[in-house]
C-alpha cells in the first residue's frame, strides 16, 4: 500500500510539472509576443528575466521527471499540411512587422523566412 501511494504521488507530481510547464510556457510566449508590439506596458508590468528563469525551473523538473515512452508512428494528415501553412503565414507576417522600417528587404526577408518555416516543419514532419 505504501509503494502504490508513493507511485500515484509522484505521477501526479510528474502530471502537475508538465501542466504547470506547458501553461507557463504558453504564457511566457504570448508575453514575449506582446511585448514586441507594446514594450512600455509589457515592462512596466513584468520582469521577463525572472518570468524565463519561472520556465526554466519547471522545464527542468519535467524533462528530469518524464519517463521516455516508445511512440508508435503518425501518418502525417492534411491537417498537419494546413497547420504548416498557417504557421509559415504567421511567421511571414510576424517578421515583416518587426522588419517593415527597413525597407523593400524586408519583404525578402520575411518571404524567405516564412518559407523556411513552411520548409522546416515539412522536413520535421517527414522525418517520422
Amino acid at each position: 500500500m505504501d509503494y502504490e501511494l508513493k507511485y500515484k504521488l509522484k505521477k501526479a507530481g510528474e502530471n502537475m510539472a508538465r501542466n504547470i510547464f506547458q501553461y507557463i510556457l504558453i504564457l511566457f510566449l504570448l508575453t514575449l509576443l506582446i511585448r514586441e508590439f507594446y514594450k512600455d506596458y509589457v515592462d512596466h508590468y513584468i520582469n521577463i528575466t525572472y518570468f524565463i528563469l519561472i520556465v526554466i525551473i519547471f522545464g527542468i523538473i519535467t524533462i528530469l521527471s518524464n519517463e521516455v515512452k516508445p511512440r508508435k508512428k503518425q501518418s502525417v494528415t492534411k491537417k498537419d499540411y494546413i497547420l504548416t501553412f498557417f504557421m509559415g503565414i504567421l511567421g511571414t507576417i510576424i517578421i515583416f512587422l518587426k522588419l517593415k522600417e527597413i525597407g523593400w528587404i524586408a519583404y525578402l526577408i520575411s518571404f524567405f523566412g516564412g518559407f523556411l518555416i513552411i520548409f522546416l516543419y515539412i522536413l520535421f514532419l517527414k522525418e517520422d
